[in-house]
């Protein structure tokens, strides 16, 4: 393959999307554009967040680990510890300012959120106006 100019590529994910959420994405950008020519500010007001989550299952990747040498050293690798973890970690933007990390307890579901929204952001967004630090 390689001598015929071909290379090996990955596939990357990608958010699915189906036919009928084509029109709704270009309605929804055409009127960002739209706010942004009335209003040049929108832009350092608007929150940018995401969550995600760090786990441990014990499993380590191996495939691009290599170790070159003369002779074989016999390594090993230890994996599989009995310690796992899972850590939850939201974090926002609103204009050139980051809000959190704030560490989770849980993954989020609505009722969660809500609750996240009504205690943490607020203080959050407190924090950035009085210039105080983090909660």
């Amino acid at each position: 393959m390689k001598d015929a100019g071909q290379h090996d590529f990955k596939f990357r994910k990608g958010q699915g999307l189906r036919p009928e959420d084509y029109p709704r994405r270009v309605a929804f950008c055409e009127g960002m554009l739209a706010a942004f020519e009335e209003d040049d500010t929108l832009i350092d007001r608007i929150i940018y967040t995401d969550e995600c989550n760090y786990a441990s299952q014990g499993v380590i990747n191996n495939k691009n680990q290599h170790f070159w040498t003369a002779e074989n050293p016999h390594l090993v690798r230890e994996d599989k510890f009995q310690r796992h973890f899972n850590q939850y970690v939201w974090a926002g933007m609103v204009g050139n300012r980051l809000l959190g990390p704030v560490l989770c307890e849980a993954a989020f579901d609505g009722e969660l959120y809500l609750e996240f929204l009504n205690v943490n952001f607020t203080c959050l967004m407190r924090s950035l106006d009085n210039k105080e630090s983090l909660c």
